[in-house]
Parts: structure tokens; C-alpha cells; sequence
């Protein structure tokens, strides 16, 4: 099967290839074989971390904390990395995860903020629909905007289309796509 070929060969690959091979497995070998995947997690190599991640984050059923140490995930210094651990953490302690996220959130930090975003509109959690809403209202937020968008529609918003009709006419592509 293409899944049993894909990890066969994925440790042989360059990191670009292994990316587009990850976001190639099914599900039902996600459920089986999630182990396999997770040991080419590599904290040195983000954009890695988070196909791999996101893949994981794709089907809740899957617990991760059983194969790996995610902490060291949920530090890491790329943004998006973080806020995927957090969303695969999410289904297996909820009321944590959810602090982390809504702190995140309200961080003034921006890579803080933007973790807290990514992991929000992942976990299914319909209370973060009201503080990401509010968080479009603040300046100077050009670089999360996008994020903001694809958690909002991740999350099942009522009105989307209400609130993403201003950013169809952003002068900054990034945030016209998402709105899209």
C-alpha cells in the first residue's frame, strides 16, 4: 500500500520530500502506525515538526503523549510548532491545554499569541471563537490575521462570512487568501 511505502522509504528522504510524503497518509494508518511517524519528529527541523504535527492534529483519537515527550514541543522557539503540540495535547487534558491557550492568546507577545491561535481553532473549542473575534478588532496585527481566519472557520464560526468580508479587500495578499 502507498501508506506501508511511505514509511519504508521516509527516513531515506530529504526533509521537503518526507513533508510532502507525510501529508500522504491516511488515517487509518495514522491510528495504526502514528508511532512510526512520530520518530521522525525532530525538534531541529521545524517545518518537519509541524507537517508531522499537523497530520497527528488531523485525528484527535490518536494520543500522542503515549509515543513521545511533548514538552519540549510546547517550548519550542517556532511559534506554529508550539501551538500544534498544544492541539495534539488538546484531547487528552483539555482544562490545561485550554489555560495554556487562552494565556497564549492574551500574551503580548506576538509568536506567544499566534501559538495560542493555531492551537485554539485546532482544539474544537467553541469558547475561543469570542476572544479571537475580539483579538480582529486590535491594531497592528497584520502578521496573525491570517491565522485568526483559518482558526475562526476551523472552529465552525456562525457568520464567518460577516466577519471576513472587510479582509477580501486587504491590501496584503497573505490576509486576502485566508479570507478567501
Amino acid at each position: 500500500t502507498l501508506d506501508a511505502n511511505i514509511f519504508k522509504t521516509l527516513q531515506h528522504q530529504d526533509d521537503e520530500t518526507k513533508i510532502a510524503l507525510i501529508k500522504m497518509v491516511s488515517d487509518e494508518a495514522l491510528r495504526t502506525d502514528s508511532i512510526r511517524l512520530l520518530s521522525a519528529l525532530d525538534p531541529e527541523k521545524p517545518e518537519l515538526c509541524i507537517a508531522i504535527l499537523k497530520i497527528i492534529c488531523r485525528n484527535h483519537s490518536i494520543d500522542i503523549t503515549q509515543h513521545i515527550d511533548i514538552m519540549p514541543y510546547l517550548q519550542h522557539r517556532h511559534p506554529v510548532v508550539r501551538g500544534f503540540a498544544a492541539a495534539c495535547l488538546y484531547a487528552r487534558n483539555p482544562e490545561q491545554c485550554t489555560l495554556k491557550i487562552s494565556k497564549w492568546i492574551k500574551s503580548s507577545d506576538p509568536e506567544q499569541r499566534q501559538s495560542g491561535i493555531i492551537a485554539a481553532g485546532l482544539s474544537k473549542n467553541t469558547d475561543f471563537i469570542k476572544p479571537l473575534v475580539n483579538m480582529l478588532k486590535n491594531k497592528n496585527i497584520e502578521d496573525i490575521i491570517p491565522d485568526i481566519i483559518i482558526a475562526l472557520s476551523r472552529l465552525g464560526t456562525d457568520d464567518l462570512n460577516v466577519i471576513l468580508f472587510p479582509y477580501l479587500s486587504s491590501d496584503r495578499e497573505n490576509i486576502r487568501m485566508a479570507a478567501l
